[in-house]
């Protein structure tokens, strides 16, 4: 077990190093957003194969099944990160950068979600079935059309007349002003989305136990998919815009996972054939909408 936790960490810290020394050096093409994607996809399956090798083909189902489902879910956060960089006028390469540095603040959030969360389910049983409420009353908020964007841009506007912050282009978190050290609003901004982010993972954590209570299997599933996520925002975002389809396909797993942990303690749903429910939920969010939209241009 401790060579995985040592195997992670040396994966992440090398890769969040060497992402932040290329993002300060020029700006990321497409190309090289791909690039990085596929790098956390072939770091997370290398993983992955350790895990298989140390824990068993079981655990790396449920590894499987988490980093699948926190990508989708962690695609929806997107358009919640779109919103905050359009207040903050943070654009471009700082896009990148703000979303590299809060990774870390993101590791310690996260972790302490998913030892709590294990932790209070082995101590509350009566836990599970909250939760699957909680992710199915959650799934079924997704498929509905939001407005969440534009009331947190106006919450956003408070907050930042009332603590005077101040709007700044550059990357850093200080500024003297009047003789006085300030916050500018790329910190602000990392600080708000990092916040944000920890609220948003209480589902996808909560759908993650559904699958496994291994804090290994769990935190390290999760991490790897919020890291291919924002490593290439740029790149994932505009196909998010695109493929908006994939917030319905995140609510309806959620709303699955939901109903798996409902009744669980009178039927069990095993790994494998969760993962490929979840799986195939994705699938069809990404192929229906483009034979749908072929199928509609060819008859107009």
């Amino acid at each position: 077990m401790a060579t995985l936790w040592l195997s992670f960490a040396a994966i992440v810290i090398f890769g969040v190093i060497w992402e932040i020394h290329v993002l300060k050096r020029s700006e990321v093409s497409n190309r090289k957003s791909i690039l990085i994607l596929l790098m956390w996809m072939v770091a997370a399956v290398v993983f992955g194969y350790l895990v298989n090798l140390k824990l068993g083909h079981d655990k790396l189902l449920e590894f499987f099944a988490g980093y699948v489902l926190e990508f989708t879910l962690s695609i929806d956060n997107l358009f919640l990160f779109m919103t905050i960089f359009g207040y903050f006028s943070i654009k471009g390469k700082l896009q990148q950068l703000s979303l590299m540095y809060g990774i870390w603040l993101m590791l310690v959030l996260r972790g302490i979600l998913v030892v709590a969360g294990i932790s209070l389910i082995n101590r509350f049983s009566w836990l599970i079935y909250v939760l699957g409420v909680m992710l199915a009353i959650s799934g079924c908020n997704m498929l509905k059309k939001r407005g969440n964007e534009a009331n947190l841009d106006g919450r956003l506007e408070r907050f930042c007349q009332k603590f005077k912050i101040r709007r700044h282009s550059l990357a850093v978190f200080l500024e003297r002003v009047d003789g006085h050290w300030r916050f500018t609003t790329f910190f602000v901004c990392v600080v708000v989305m990092e916040v944000l982010d920890a609220i948003c993972a209480l589902d996808s954590i909560s759908a993650m136990l559904a699958m496994s209570r291994s804090q290994l299997v769990v935190f390290t599933a999760d991490v790897f998919a919020v890291l291919a996520i924002r490593s290439t925002y740029t790149f994932v975002s505009r196909l998010a815009e695109k493929f908006e389809s994939l917030r319905y396909a995140a609510g309806l797993n959620l709303i699955f996972i939901g109903l798996k942990m409902l009744f669980s303690p009178y039927f069990e749903i095993p790994v494998g054939p969760s993962v490929c429910f979840v799986v195939a939920v994705v699938i069809l969010s990404i192929f229906v909408p483009l034979v749908w939209g072929n199928g509609r241009n060819v008859n107009k």
